[in-house]
């Protein structure tokens, strides 16, 4: 496998293998599914979400998908000898479009640069025989959310764990909030995504989520 983005689909219950004899650095840019990786003889890796990433001071050789699950996982991945980052990706400006030159992440971090953002937060509880339910109504769009295992905005933890994901179907929330523990979803800089699109299931009446977004 040569260095960059790749879509991998590991079978239900079984393995894939990448020969990547020079690289040493992944990067899970979308995933439908949980899975894990092991990179030659190391430990394996369990990803579950974009965003995930690992790397090895040497190359990998060789990458061992794993899929434990009783469905297919298909992934895309970025597989390279340096970390992941957008200078990874070539953009082409169709003619006529201008471009507008973007100040560095680090001038933009800085207090005088940042864009105001006032955040909100709302409360999403239900109940153990209900199928998952979505966080908020489609279109509710949001660029950072911190979602706590509180079944109540005064911060009662929830008696169980809930779980996330961006999927309702049944048995496809892979992310377990533990009772009074916090999660951020880790969105990619610059994206934006809908909470009518991450689903909730809880295991105990009541139980819920707060969620603190901008």
């Amino acid at each position: 496998m040569n260095a960059g983005e790749r879509t991998i689909t590991i079978p239900a219950g079984g393995t894939h293998t990448e020969r990547v004899p020079s690289q040493k650095t992944f990067f899970c840019i979308a995933t439908d599914g949980v899975y894990s990786v092991r990179p030659g003889n190391s430990e394996e890796n369990v990803i579950r979400q974009v965003a995930d990433t690992f790397e090895e001071r040497t190359a990998f050789g060789k990458l061992t998908f794993r899929n434990r699950t009783g469905a297919p996982v298909t992934t895309t991945v970025w597989i390279g000898e340096e970390r992941f980052s957008s200078q990874n990706v070539s953009v082409s400006v169709p003619s006529g479009v201008s471009v507008t030159n973007i100040p560095s992440v680090s001038v933009q971090n800085t207090l005088a640069n940042c864009v105001d953002s006032n955040p909100s937060q709302f409360l999403k509880t239900s109940t153990a025989a209900a199928a998952a339910v979505a966080l908020a109504a489609a279109g509710t769009k949001f660029r950072w959310a911190l979602l706590l295992g509180c079944k109540s905005e005064n911060g009662t933890a929830n008696v169980g764990s809930v779980f996330v994901g961006a999927s309702g179907d049944a048995g496809k929330q892979p992310i377990e909030i533990f009772p009074g523990s916090a999660y951020v979803l880790p969105l990619p800089q610059g994206a934006k995504w809908d909470f009518g699109s991450w689903f909730l299931k809880v295991a105990n009446d009541g139980d819920g989520l707060v969620v603190i977004f901008t």
